[in-house]
């Protein structure tokens, strides 16, 4: 059974792997795929470590693992896959002490 906060975790993990399809060094996004898996490592994760799955350092990841080689940059970009999946997920998670930047409410944004 899902909760309220794994159905808004799994909300913004849908829209940052859709961000990926239009980030300026992206040249090939991820699918939907990479959001179902990144919900499943962060799930497993979090259990092994003894923390949340919204824990941040569970989260990143998560998304790095379960991002990082779905993704295809611009040969120019001089950018780590790594690296933009970590700027999405700041947009989209924001990390402790760090307003999110996309505009919606969660726990970073409410200090």
């Amino acid at each position: 059974e899902w909760s309220a906060t794994d159905l808004a975790r799994l909300t913004t993990l849908v829209d940052m792997v859709r961000a990926t399809r239009s980030h300026p060094d992206i040249r090939q996004g991820a699918s939907i795929r990479g959001a179902i898996d990144g919900e499943v490592l962060v799930r497993q994760l979090g259990e092994l470590r003894g923390e949340g799955p919204d824990e941040a350092t569970s989260s990143l990841d998560a998304c790095l693992a379960a991002l990082s080689g779905r993704i295809r940059l611009y040969e120019g970009s001089g950018r780590h896959a790594d690296d933009v999946v970590e700027e999405l997920w700041r947009r989209y998670f924001g990390h402790p002490g760090e307003p999110r930047t996309d505009g919606r409410p969660g726990k970073a944004g409410a200090r």
